[in-house]
């Protein structure tokens, strides 16, 4: 399975170069089964084949993967933050039930993090 899905990233970055790796990474974070490190290390895996470690390979792999990648996780990240800031409890109620997730679950979470610390929030994403 990780083969065809290496060979399917690199005929996206052959084909689309580093917008390939931008679309793939705004894919990868809208979309919750795929695993967040697939696109990122199966691109660096295709660019830095054969490649010896220099600081050219350094920058090739940020401007090819790294920019990219971080744009797109950016803009899946609000893609999602959006539709809950704007929807919220109404958009959970009509299709909570797909996502696993209902409002009473939210409510919970709020309710534990009420009287706590911000600091704890870290220990649980």
């Amino acid at each position: 399975m990780f083969a065809e899905v290496i060979l399917y990233l690199e005929n996206i970055l052959i084909v689309y170069g580093p917008l390939g790796v931008f679309i793939a990474s705004i894919i990868e974070e809208i979309i919750a089964p795929i695993p967040s490190t697939l696109v990122i290390m199966g691109t660096s895996f295709i660019v830095l084949k054969g490649v010896s470690i220099s600081p050219d390979a350094f920058l090739k792999l940020f401007i090819n993967i790294v920019l990219p990648a971080s744009l797109g996780v950016t803009i899946g990240s609000l893609f999602i933050y959006t539709i809950a800031y704007f929807a919220g409890k109404p958009f959970l109620e009509r299709w909570g039930k797909y996502l696993g997730v209902s409002w009473e679950d939210i409510e919970k979470a709020e309710k534990k993090f009420e009287n706590s610390h911000s600091d704890e929030i870290i220990l649980f994403t």
